[in-house]
C-alpha cells in the first residue's frame, strides 16, 4: 500500500513538474513574433487549463500566478489574465487586485473582468474596494463589476 502511494505521488509530481515546463514554454511563446506560434500557445496553454483535473489545474494556477508576479512580455501577461478570468480561483484574488492598478490599462481592464469572473466572496470584495478608491472616471467600471 505504502509503495503504491509513493509510485502515484512520484508520478503526480513528475507530471506537475513537466507541466510546469511546459507552461512556461508555453507562455514565452504567447509573446513571439511569430503570429501562428503565438496562437497555437495560446490555445494550448488554454485547452490545458480546461483538460486539466482539479489537483492539475490548482498547480498550474500557482504556476500562471508565478509568472505574473515575477512580470512577463504584455502580452504574455493578458492573456494568463485572460485565462484565469476563465479558470481562476481565489487563490488569483490577491494578484488580480493588485492588477487593477497596473500602468496598462488593458491588464487593468483583464483584471476587472476576471475579478468578476472568479466566484468567490473574495473577488467581491477586491471589486468593492476598488470602488472605494476609484476615480469618477473608473467608478462606472467597478458599479458595473458589481451589479
Amino acid at each position: 500500500m505504502f509503495k503504491s502511494t509513493l509510485i502515484i505521488t512520484v508520478l503526480l509530481i513528475c507530471a506537475t513538474q513537466a507541466h510546469a515546463a511546459s507552461l512556461l514554454t508555453l507562455v514565452e511563446d504567447i509573446s513571439s513574433d511569430d503570429y501562428d506560434l503565438r496562437q497555437q500557445a495560446r490555445l494550448e496553454l488554454r485547452q490545458n487549463l480546461a483538460d486539466a483535473n482539479p489537483v492539475e489545474l490548482h498547480s498550474m494556477e500557482m504556476e500562471l500566478l508565478a509568472v505574473l508576479e515575477n512580470g512577463t512580455h504584455q502580452p504574455s501577461m493578458v492573456w494568463i489574465v485572460r485565462m484565469l478570468e476563465l479558470f481562476g480561483s481565489s487563490q488569483s484574488v490577491p494578484l488580480l487586485e493588485e492588477l487593477l492598478d497596473d500602468a496598462d490599462k488593458e491588464i487593468r481592464d483583464c483584471a476587472r473582468r476576471a475579478l468578476i469572473s472568479i466566484p468567490a466572496i473574495e473577488a467581491i470584495r477586491a471589486l468593492e474596494r476598488k470602488l472605494l478608491a476609484a476615480g469618477s472616471m473608473d467608478k462606472v467600471l467597478y458599479l458595473n463589476a458589481l451589479a
